[in-house]
């Protein structure tokens, strides 16, 4: 897979890193160890937790999601990522084997950067490049993905 994906902040990593250091230094006054303490893990998180993902060329945030599901939907997802199929179905499992839908998706702007991969020497190999999705194509995916 092409790693042209970067981590980044998302607006909850820097709100839960601000809270922390505000309520540490609102404790330092009370208790300068546990204060300090806050403030220091406050400033870890906001360097350490990246959550979020942009691709290069892109400023929208994505959110990561990678799925095993049956051998059984293979092709069916393939058909459907490579545009010759309109609906998409799968479950999570590994009855019958495994393959594993990485997606990074937006699902305010509506958008998917989707790929599919086999299960094969204990790695997961990619199946094709990585697929663009976005509108109606992209909505269908990301609601299939949060089921």
């Amino acid at each position: 897979m092409e790693k042209n994906f970067r981590r980044v902040h998302t607006l909850t990593n820097i709100i839960v890193s601000a809270v922390f250091a505000v309520a540490g230094i609102g404790l330092f006054f009370i208790n300068a160890g546990l204060g300090i303490s806050l403030i220091v893990l406050g400033v870890l998180l906001f360097f350490l937790w990246k959550s979020g993902f942009r691709k290069d060329g892109l400023d929208t945030v994505l959110t990561k999601v990678a799925i095993d599901v049956p051998r059984s939907f293979r092709q069916n997802i393939l058909d459907f990522l490579e545009g010759r199929a309109d609906e998409v179905e799968f479950k999570e499992g590994c009855e019958g084997g495994c393959v594993r839908i990485e997606a990074f998706y937006n699902k305010h702007e509506q958008i998917v950067f989707a790929q599919l991969m086999d299960f094969s020497s204990y790695t997961y190999q990619p199946v094709g490049e990585m697929t663009e999705l976005r509108g109606a194509k992209a909505a269908k995916l990301i609601e299939t993905l949060g089921k």
